[in-house]
């Protein structure tokens, strides 16, 4: 009731609600539910981020990480990919005016766009997306890439390497 008569006060609440209600459900494999509370949730969010960019893209920014999640467990890994790519356009963005917040994410949504293109072995692109994510990680100081789960650069290299050979 509060969100229809004073909708720029209580309709971002809302749609931190549906966000976090989305994550129960896919937690408890509601999946169908969850998307479809993710994406309300969105449409809310891209609206006031229209107006208002530097309050609400975080916010989309985390359901748009919540919903990739949730299609990379429904195996729709081709929406991931967009959902991700999108994500990340929205990270770099948010990097510029605060890195040291934003950069791991940065880092972290290509590890994971490096590795749908891998799966559906696109290995020259993953190879692409894993390079960038490394550039980031080797400058971050290792509580933060502990903090983010962030793979070491080792790692990275050994997986570009790998898909090297294959190109």
């Amino acid at each position: 009731m509060l969100a229809v008569e004073n909708p720029k006060s209580f309709l971002p609440d809302v749609a931190n609600t549906l966000n976090n209600f989305a994550v129960l459900q896919q937690r408890n494999n509601e999946f169908e539910k969850s998307d479809r509370n993710y994406k309300e949730a969105l449409t809310i969010q891209r609206k006031f981020s229209e107006e208002n960019p530097k309050t609400f893209l975080p916010a989309v920014a985390n359901t748009l990480n919540n919903l990739g999640d949730l299609q990379v467990k429904k195996t729709e890994f081709g929406e991931a990919y967009k959902t991700f790519k999108e994500l990340l356009i929205i990270q770099k963005t948010l990097a510029q005016e605060n890195p040291q917040s934003f950069l791991p994410h940065v880092a972290q949504t290509q590890l994971f766009l490096g590795i749908l293109k891998e799966k559906s072995k696109e290995h020259n692109e993953a190879i692409e997306y894993y390079r960038e994510s490394l550039k980031i990680i080797i400058n971050l100081d290792s509580q933060l890439l502990d903090e983010y789960g962030l793979q070491d650069s080792e790692w990275l290299r050994n997986r570009i390497n790998e898909l090297q050979s294959f190109s």
